[in-house]
């Protein structure tokens, strides 16, 4: 989830990574929703960044920031462009680590408290710890 919780992302196997938006009943985007029920839907898709099979993701709270674990051995970052529309958001890859391990990068997750770190695990039985600026 990002930091305001409406608004989630998810990964695939089919190598793309996805946002989703929660519409609430009676919004004012004009999305229908059933009954008193919120629906979720896609607002996003990056697609053709990743090689493989995307493992993990995980959304920063402080600096907003997407972390990615691939199959490919490597760990993408995208942040939200500027004046992004909420309702088709546009997201740039800001950095990529190649190799950032020796195997596939499985587990992705942003610190709580401290902003831009960032840790991965992979196959290779290693964690590593990482520092990204927004």
């Amino acid at each position: 989830f990002d930091r305001s919780g409406n608004r989630l992302v998810s990964c695939s196997d089919d190598k793309t990574v996805k946002i989703w938006k929660e519409y609430l009943p009676c919004n004012t985007e004009g999305v229908v929703t059933p009954s008193n029920e919120s629906v979720w839907k896609c607002v996003c898709t990056l697609t053709g960044y990743h090689g493989r099979t995307i493992y993990d993701v995980c959304w920063c709270h402080q600096t907003d920031l997407i972390a990615t674990a691939c199959g490919d051995d490597a760990i993408r970052i995208f942040k939200e462009a500027e004046n992004s529309d909420p309702n088709q958001p546009i997201f740039d890859l800001v950095e990529t680590v190649h190799c950032a391990h020796s195997q596939d990068v499985n587990a992705i997750q942003w610190n709580p408290t401290l902003s831009g770190v960032l840790a991965s695990a992979s196959d290779d039985g290693s964690v590593k710890i990482w520092n990204f600026k927004g």
